[in-house]
């Protein structure tokens, strides 16, 4: 079972990091990454797309602008918890479609489900094809197929093989 397994790998581990001079972080760091990283999101309903975006940077979220003039929905939703550097989408009217490529499947599921497109998916991995191409208008209940992929091998070993 798992028991046996961790009693092995516990020892391994450490040893590995001891020897690459890995130090372990103390519990402030931990809590400082934590603190700093990990914001609530606030509700930007009704206030207008270029003050959000601008204070959305200052708080280190990636802003996903999807139309114009007074947000009339946000994703996520107010009071829920984001890292730094996570997209927050924010809907106005006439919405276009962004460049997906290169987004993680958990930020299209989030796309979707603001605009409630029906969306359709191969493969696994980040986004390397759309359905419907970045600048065309988008609509609720608008279909959109994705093709998703791996990340490509790091360099050092696709020359191993």
């Amino acid at each position: 079972g798992a028991q046996p397994l961790a009693e092995i790998f516990k020892p391994v581990v450490k040893n590995s990091l001891e020897y690459l001079k890995v130090k372990p972080y103390t519990e402030k760091q931990m809590a400082d990454a934590t603190k700093r990283s990990q914001l609530k999101v606030q509700n930007y309903v009704n206030q207008s797309m270029d003050t959000v975006e601008n204070s959305v940077k200052k708080e280190k979220l990636q802003p996903i602008i999807l139309g114009e003039g007074k947000i009339i929905k946000q994703y996520p939703q107010s009071g829920e918890v984001m890292s730094e550097g996570d997209r927050i989408f924010l809907l106005g009217k006439n919405a276009i479609m962004p460049n997906l490529q290169g987004w993680s499947m958990r930020d299209v599921m989030y796309f979707s489900k603001l605009l409630k497109l029906d969306l359709k998916t191969t493969g696994t991995g980040y986004v390397t094809s759309q359905s419907v191409e970045k600048g065309q208008d988008i609509q609720e209940g608008d279909a959109l197929i994705l093709e998703l992929e791996p990340p490509l091998q790091p360099l050092a070993e696709a020359n191993t093989n």
